[in-house]
């Protein structure tokens, strides 16, 4: 018999992958203490969106004082008061209310605004962010951030702009995680069972009413952008600046294109806007009179135009609302004709609040005297918001709603029988 040998052979091992959780800190570890899941992700996306939102204003103005650093004007002003203009323009740019001198500065540059939460939103999305505490991380990291640019600036009514900054990085991150929203809480997740139906599809659709609301003033803005650039440009070229001074000013227009769209849109309802005093736009009459040094203001409309004689442009909110009662239809025949209309009453006065919020961030003054009113009336804003898109949508849901072709169908036949019987 031939012995059997054994030969042993050496364990094998599988690899392990040892993840890094963000939840737990060293020091944490030690005491006990564990952080909330990706805080750190958080806290980096944050900062990075408040330092490049930042530098996105506070770039071009130390940019222009150092092209300008030869000025008498400038007197003994250095760069850091450059960047606290830079940073008292940041924080308009998150609603606060500046004082300069006798003047205030109300108007918010609502592209910077865009800009800011496009920028958390953008960080939030590299970051990955995937419960809600990293997102109120983020969110408390910007708003920190931003108290801490306070003591650049001493411009009065600065601290305000903390209170916008909540609402910017809130927006940002719910922008930059709408397409991986975490669970929500269970008690949220109860109520909104619990909301009726017809309540859900108001408050989806008030967003998309809103939005279709101001592709008409988009277009009609491009169109006076696009028959005034020949006065634009001999505005521009008046002001004799330098390259870098040109960039700047150019990159301030942008960031207040956002404001014209919402004059124009309260043009298109009807109450128009104001560019200080004596002067008043509306379809159906301009008064115009002194305006800004502002190169972009040669797209405004000219006494005796096309466009000063247009009472007809109220029908666009009219047909807006139809639209938008046309597609909401679709989706209320499966409910009574009293909710389909309720869903229609909630998407417009929620549309409508959201255009008095813009109208009123779009309106204010940038100066004393005359230049201290600009913008449209928010109210009467919202007012003819309400009548036009309200008309539009309520009378096409009703007209399409099952239950009144069913209703006419009825009251055809007993017509007809009452026809034969006579």
């Amino acid at each position: 018999m031939v012995p059997m040998t054994t030969t042993s052979r050496p364990p094998v091992y599988q690899p392990r992958l040892i993840e890094h959780r963000d939840s737990q800190a060293t020091t944490g570890a030690a005491r006990g203490v564990r952080l909330p899941e990706q805080w750190l992700r958080g806290v980096l996306a944050g900062a990075e969106a408040v330092i490049l939102g930042w530098l996105v204003v506070v770039v071009p103005a130390v940019a222009t004082y150092i092209a300008t650093a030869a000025s008498p004007a400038l007197g003994s002003a250095g760069w850091m008061e450059a960047a606290r203009v830079g940073t008292a323009g940041w924080f308009l740019g998150h609603g606060a209310v500046l004082q300069v001198g006798e003047g205030t500065i109300s108007i918010v540059p609502l592209g910077l605004t865009v800009l800011c939460s496009f920028l958390v939103a953008m960080s939030v999305r590299r970051a990955r962010l995937s419960t809600w505490a990293p997102a109120v991380t983020a969110t408390g990291t910007y708003v920190a951030l931003s108290a801490a640019l306070l003591t650049l600036t001493d411009v009065p009514g600065a601290p305000w702009g903390v209170l916008g900054a909540t609402v910017v990085a809130a927006v940002g991150v719910l922008w930059g995680m709408r397409r991986s929203l975490p669970p929500l809480p269970a008690r949220l997740v109860t109520l909104s069972k619990a909301t009726p139906e017809w309540v859900r599809l108001g408050w989806a659709w008030m967003w998309r009413l809103a939005g279709l609301m101001m592709i008409p003033a988009l277009i009609a803005l491009i169109a006076g952008l696009i028959l005034g650039f020949g006065t634009i440009v001999e505005v521009q070229q008046s002001l004799h600046a330098d390259p870098v001074s040109t960039a700047v000013i150019v990159l301030a227009q942008l960031l207040v294109l956002p404001v014209l769209a919402v004059w124009t849109l309260s043009y298109l309802l009807g109450p128009g806007f104001t560019v200080g005093g004596d002067t008043m736009f509306t379809p159906v009459g301009i008064e115009s009179g002194p305006l800004p040094l502002v190169p972009i203001l040669g797209a405004l409309p000219e006494p005796g135009s096309v466009a000063a004689e247009l009472p007809f442009v109220v029908g666009i909110g009219i047909l807006v609302g139809a639209l938008s009662g046309w597609w909401l239809s679709r989706r209320t025949r499966s409910v009574s004709l009293p909710a389909a209309l309720g869903a229609g009453l909630v998407a417009v006065f929620g549309a409508v609040v959201v255009l008095m919020l813009l109208g009123w961030l779009a309106a204010g003054g940038i100066g004393a005297g005359a230049m201290s009113s600009l913008g449209p009336d928010p109210v009467q804003m919202a007012l003819a918001a309400t009548w036009q898109l309200g008309s539009g949508m309520l009378v096409v849901l009703v007209a399409a709603h099952p239950s009144t072709h069913q209703g006419v169908a009825r009251a055809w036949r007993a017509l007809g029988r009452l026809g034969r019987s006579g």
